[in-house]
């Protein structure tokens, strides 16, 4: 399990790596709402506008800003899988737990 702290009100990133051309999407589960908050970054169209050798379609990592609203602990539960295959085994499963501080 990877750890990340982070003070109330302020972010952090992570980043998972991406298989989106084969359909493959992070989707993410909070134990304890409230405390954080999360928000997956659409920057695509970024990365292709500042380096135009990566081909557009290529997979590219997906990147989750978390929010601490809250003093607190929570885990956020990662499950790579095609959203249209909800009731199969994810590929990839990871999981952080994420302090928030004063």
């Amino acid at each position: 399990m990877e750890t990340k702290v982070v003070k109330l009100n302020d972010s952090v990133f992570i980043a998972l790596p991406g298989k989106g051309t084969s359909g493959l999407v992070w989707q993410y589960k909070i134990d304890i709402e409230g405390i954080i908050e999360v928000e997956k970054i659409d920057y695509e169209g970024d990365v292709h506008a500042i380096d135009k050798n990566i081909p557009v379609g290529s997979s590219i990592p997906e990147v989750f800003k978390v929010v601490g609203k809250k003093k607190g602990l929570a885990k956020i539960h990662f499950e790579q899988r095609r959203p249209w295959e909800q009731s199969s085994n994810p590929v990839d499963t990871v999981e952080y737990e994420i302090t928030v501080e004063d």
